[in-house]
């Protein structure tokens, strides 16, 4: 009962997700693939050592949604990077020509500046 809640549970993070316009920022990376492999070594261990289908089936289902997770925050930080560097300087996260080189020290558009973790993603560091 409480693994099919779990399932549900994850919907408002995925729409939050898919309607948010700033990237995606609250979301880690680590934790959420931390969680994904998780449900998918306990879904495979209760495949094929404890012949357990359902538990396997809920498991993966579980892995899959935070799959899913994973996959919007990369498309919402790719998209708000894409929008947030246009125009700035920068041509979709690659520094254009008329940047200077002080400029490339803390890549940054605006008034905010990319996490580490969001320019070793991009290529950016």
């Amino acid at each position: 009962m409480f693994n099919g809640l779990r399932l549900v549970s994850y919907l408002p993070q995925i729409v939050r997700i898919a309607r948010d316009r700033n990237g995606a920022s609250a979301i880690s990376y680590s934790t959420w693939l931390l969680w994904t492999a998780a449900n998918a070594a306990t879904g495979l261990y209760a495949w094929v050592n404890l012949n357990d289908w359902s538990l396997a089936g809920m498991n993966a289902a579980n892995a899959a949604c935070c799959g899913t997770v994973i996959a919007l925050t990369i498309a919402s930080r790719r998209r708000w990077l894409v929008a947030h560097s246009i125009g700035r300087g920068m041509d979709r996260g690659r520094e254009s020509k008329d940047v200077h080189d002080s400029d490339c020290d803390l890549i940054a558009t605006g008034d905010r500046t990319f996490p580490e973790e969001t320019q070793a993603f991009f290529g950016l560091g």
